[in-house]
């Protein structure tokens, strides 16, 4: 349903017209898979339930230019740097930067022309795979350094789609990459997510102020409706009286992951005993964002003209700490010349 408007669109940015692609990846199973080049996005995932129905389980757009203008980075590559910035500003090396201010008073998901909003360069692509490339300039959105990226969408024969980010830089920088489909395993468009079983495998997780800024070191999730140590109901207590969940207006938090960054520990786990669907995540990245679409509603149309309504859908992000560039005591996200960078995801889709 995308592919002929795709295949034929442009997009224009300030410097050159380059064409806007989808492209179909599939294997052995019937997993299918699309993806486009404009932000190097996820815009469809069809996968099959336990009675072998297919359907797409991530939220979208019918058409390219929604994307263009789309608020909620459905499905979207994002940097330079994932998450908020306090302020766009930090110090690095004895100068301070401010970047651009695009969330209230703060620096969001790389900011205007962030990953999201460009078109990659499509390097090489099959039926299993594609790769493109994003060169950043120095000075985008404020940011240090020349930041050249590789990104690969693989899809295997026993349904994992990895993602891999690769980058380098030819000045210190900050980088923090993730991806950001939103996922509603029942099917993209159904009315909520919040019957979905969740796993997070962290023990704690950064609390936040009222405009989602860490605000302390990470705490503990046991007691509090962050653990997700047992599997749970998403919704089980998104409505408890608490004051984080009243920050986020629902779970827009980061989990410590217990993974110790290695890719073939479990990071988490979500089950949708509606259609059986499954869905694993491996990372490298030290933390998982939780977003729960507290920001959708009852305007956004989305394919097949179905309406996304608040918490119609979850997000996984996995990626390092919020505004770690304004912490010390954060893991630091500095990248410097003559070292590169990988962030790895790995999605697993299976049925119970």
């Amino acid at each position: 349903m995308f592919t002929d408007f795709f295949k034929d669109a442009t997009f224009k940015p300030a410097h050159a017209i380059t064409p806007v692609y989808l492209f179909k990846l599939f294997n052995q199973s019937g997993l299918t898979v699309y993806v486009t080049n404009y932000g190097a996005r996820l815009v469809g995932i069809f996968a099959p339930s336990k009675n072998g129905k297919f359907k797409d389980i991530i939220l979208g757009y019918p058409a390219l230019n929604t994307y263009i203008t789309d608020p909620f980075y459905m499905g979207a590559a994002i940097g330079r740097y994932a998450n908020r910035i306090a302020y766009g500003k930090f110090n690095l090396n004895n100068q301070t930067f401010q970047l651009t201010i695009n969330s209230g008073k703060h620096h969001l998901h790389g900011g205007w022309q962030g990953f999201h909003n460009v078109v990659w360069n499509v390097v090489e692509s099959s039926d299993s795979h594609v790769v493109m490339e994003h060169f950043s300039p120095a000075g985008s959105e404020n940011y240090p350094g020349n930041l050249r990226t590789r990104l690969l969408f693989s899809l295997s024969d026993n349904n994992d789609l990895q993602v891999q980010f690769k980058a380098e830089t030819d000045q210190s920088t900050p980088i923090n990459f993730t991806m950001h489909p939103y996922f509603n395993l029942t099917g993209a468009g159904s009315v909520t997510c919040l019957q979905h079983l969740l796993y997070i495998n962290a023990d704690t997780y950064i609390p936040v102020s009222s405009k989602l800024i860490p605000i302390g070191t990470p705490e503990v999730v046991s007691g509090t409706p962050f653990d997700f140590t047992k599997e749970k109901k998403i919704g089980k207590e998104i409505n408890a009286f608490n004051s984080q969940l009243k920050f986020g207006n629902g779970y827009d938090h980061s989990f410590v992951l217990n993974t110790q960054c290695n890719s073939n520990v479990l990071a988490a786990r979500v089950v949708d005993s509606v259609s059986g669907r499954v869905l694993e995540l491996f990372t490298n990245q030290p933390a998982l964002q939780l977003y729960t679409g507290n920001f959708l509603n009852n305007q956004v149309v989305g394919k097949g003209n179905h309406i996304y309504n608040k918490h119609s859908a979850f997000c996984l992000e996995p990626q390092k700490y919020p505004n770690s560039p304004n912490e010390p005591d954060f893991p630091d996200t500095v990248i410097h010349p003559n070292q590169e960078y990988e962030w790895l995801c790995r999605y697993r889709f299976s049925v119970m």
